[in-house]
């Protein structure tokens, strides 16, 4: 297991030992026995509504903020739960949930600002994602000399290469620097080639498309995903295959680049950590990204996991819905072979 794994894993530790602290029975005992109950079925919505209930007895109490956070977070209700991680860390309480609950919130609103100051107050979501979201807030700012010098320090840090160097991508790709993308994701710079995600190979076959490189991109596709495409994967090749320059729509902002950050956290602990907290991921990931197809995918099959089938899928087109339908039923994860004339497998994945 990597060490930026077992940071992750090691956080679900915390988040459990914090939620086996006893409650002294109150007034609102019943409520608190529904919640628990409501828990433990994984019904989301009963749940957050029996520990906001406790709460009303017991405003401080870590366990109840706690678990009414997660709960309206697993609902999808981000709105209701960042008040109640403010609380969380208004009362000094130490919770990595809330932590990130505060950061998808003030990247949603854009204020970047805030981001600094949270993680200056020590605030962390783990050392990738802090070192990340560094360089996403200085961009946000406007700041591209300090978002490449974060995302460096990144790359420089044992362990976080490859991480850094797609978020690098990325940030080059979305101010329209297709040639230092490309020689970043080209993989030079990493022992054994590039890996990839599903979006960091999407990335890819756009930017060399925007460099008139379409037959590299098909390249990129077809290493990647094989030879069973979704349909949006399908529409890409199409489009790369009859000669079209594809614009580059893969992550674009700063938001989108910490979505797509959180989406690749959820893939990397998922065998490991307990849905419920993998899920906590992806919904960040969707809160910031609501048309991330994938992500939207792992919040479903998260759910179906739980037993808990009623999810809020978002309004989309047919076409966007038609692929949701192809993901769940026949793709199983990129294919990551050699790039096109290679002898040996370069190509690998960074998320299944």
């Amino acid at each position: 297991m990597s060490v930026l794994k077992h940071t992750f894993i090691g956080a679900v530790a915390a988040l459990l030992i914090s939620g086996a602290q006893p409650v002294t029975a109150g007034p609102d005992a019943g409520a608190y026995l529904a919640a628990r109950q409501a828990g433990l079925a994984n019904d989301f919505g009963q749940a957050a509504r029996h520990f906001t209930e406790s709460l009303k007895a017991d405003p401080a109490n870590p366990f109840l903020l706690e678990n009414a956070m997660t709960s309206y977070i697993a609902l999808g209700d981000i709105g209701r739960a960042i008040p109640i991680a403010q609380t969380i860390v208004d009362n000094e309480y130490d919770s990595q949930i809330a932590h990130l609950t505060l950061m998808i919130a003030d990247a949603k609103a854009d204020d970047w600002a805030a981001i600094f100051n949270g993680l200056e107050m020590g605030r962390s979501v783990g050392p990738l994602v802090d070192r990340l979201a560094i360089g996403w807030a200085h961009l946000g700012q406007g700041d591209m000399a300090e978002a490449i010098a974060s995302f460096d320090q990144v790359i420089a840090t044992d362990g976080m290469i490859v991480y850094g160097l797609t978020h690098k991508a990325y940030t080059l790709a979305s101010v329209g620097d297709f040639e230092g993308a490309e020689a970043i994701l080209s993989g030079s710079a990493v022992p054994g080639g590039m890996r990839y995600s599903r979006q960091s190979a999407i990335a890819h076959a756009q930017i060399l498309s925007q460099l008139g490189r379409n037959s590299d991109a098909l390249g990129i596709i077809d290493a990647v995903f094989g030879s069973q495409r979704d349909p949006g994967i399908a529409q890409l090749h199409a489009q790369l295959m009859a000669d079209e320059a594809v614009a580059y729509s893969a992550v674009r902002t700063p938001a989108q680049g910490l979505a797509d950050l959180f989406h690749v956290i959820a893939g990397m602990v998922r065998e490991d950590a307990p849905k419920q907290f993998t899920l906590m991921y992806t919904r960040a990931a969707t809160y910031l990204w609501p048309e991330n197809t994938p992500a939207v995918l792992m919040n479903a099959a998260l759910l179906e996991d739980l037993n808990n089938t009623i999810w809020p899928m978002p309004p989309m087109p047919r076409s966007r819905l038609m692929t949701h339908l192809f993901m769940q039923q026949n793709w199983a994860g990129p294919r990551c072979y050699g790039p096109p004339g290679a002898k040996t497998p370069r190509l690998r994945c960074l998320m299944r």
